[in-house]
């Protein structure tokens, strides 16, 4: 099992739940920090969007999603932090590890491919 994930969404990830624990511990008081979390929250949803080539998943992630990110944003709390480290970790699971047995059978079909003509 190995783990391929995007650094630029590891990173927005974490800016975004940072920011909200700031939010809930009342150290960032300013209401333009909810905005620029519910902004980079949003821009995380169109980039698991984009993991999969489907306009099915992708319709279905943003639809999902965006409706989320107004929730999560508009109730900040520990419990809603721990909701969303649960999510990022479960879909991190999903759409990043990658697993031994699927590249071994993709990189047989490739060879295949390259010796067939």
């Amino acid at each position: 099992m190995r783990l391929k994930i995007c650094r630029l969404c590891v990173a927005v990830s974490l800016l975004w739940l940072l920011l909200q624990v700031g939010i809930a511990s009342n150290l960032l008081l300013s209401p333009r920090w909810l905005l620029f979390s519910g902004i980079a929250m949003g821009g995380s949803v169109v980039g698991i969007a984009y993991q999969r080539l489907s306009k099915l998943w992708k319709w279905t992630v943003v639809a999902i999603g965006l409706p989320l990110v107004y929730v999560f944003v508009t109730h900040i709390g520990v419990l809603v932090i721990g909701v969303e480290i649960i999510i990022l970790i479960v879909l991190g699971t999903l759409l990043f590890v990658e697993r031994e047995g699927s590249s071994e059978s993709v990189k047989e079909i490739e060879d295949k491919l390259k010796n067939c003509c």
